[in-house]
């Protein structure tokens, strides 16, 4: 919003298309799985998806993991 807000159209397309990247985190094994780990990379909760036998394989983890540090910019996350 502050790219919008200060007539930065640049900028503000360069966090709309890393935001658009982050539906992609639904695709990665069961979408519960793949939310729920993507919330613990970022330090929320343990990855554990309550009451889902499920669990993702290593290359599903690091594709997320990369995907988080590739958006990872306070215009996206608040830091």
């Amino acid at each position: 919003i502050k790219a919008v807000h200060s007539d930065n159209p640049a900028d503000a397309h360069s966090i709309q298309d890393r935001i658009d990247e982050l539906w992609t985190l639904h695709t990665y094994d069961f979408w519960l799985i793949g939310l729920k780990y993507a919330a613990s990379v970022l330090g929320f909760g343990s990855g554990t998806a309550v009451g889902h036998v499920m669990t993702m394989d290593e290359t599903a983890q690091q594709t997320i993991a990369s995907l988080l540090e590739k958006v990872n910019d306070e215009a996206i996350v608040g830091k």
